[in-house]
């Protein structure tokens, strides 16, 4: 019988990012304060990974001018600050997604030329 062929596969995405968001959180949970990107970096957390485990915590990290905070410890002119800045990202995607749309538009109905 021929050997079965085992690959290595790493967590998914989403779990890594679900494991980032845990330790952020029990980071931030100890400093109660704003946590820098340089800051978690010590701890071995990227600033990439920073963003993914933000988005992975399903609202319980903030983000803002200082770095990243715990929602339960931030203030409300912080959570207002965060909420404004999702709110003119959301508008500048938007803004780019018409943009595009109206200029792929007539790409998108012609027939391709290759």
């Amino acid at each position: 019988m021929p050997e079965q062929l085992e690959l290595a596969v790493g967590k998914p995405r989403a779990e890594k990012a679900r494991h980032v968001a845990r330790r952020m959180i029990a980071i931030l949970a100890v400093k109660r304060g704003w946590v820098t990107r340089a800051q978690f970096e010590v701890y071995g957390i990227s600033p990439r990974q920073c963003r993914a485990g933000r988005r992975a915590s399903r609202g319980r990290v903030i983000f803002g001018p200082h770095g990243f905070r715990l929602l339960r410890y931030a203030t409300a002119d912080e959570i207002r600050q965060c909420l404004a800045t999702f709110a003119s990202m959301k508008h500048d995607l938007d803004t780019q997604w018409i943009q595009l749309n109206n200029r792929a538009h007539s790409s998108l109905h012609k027939p391709h030329q290759g």
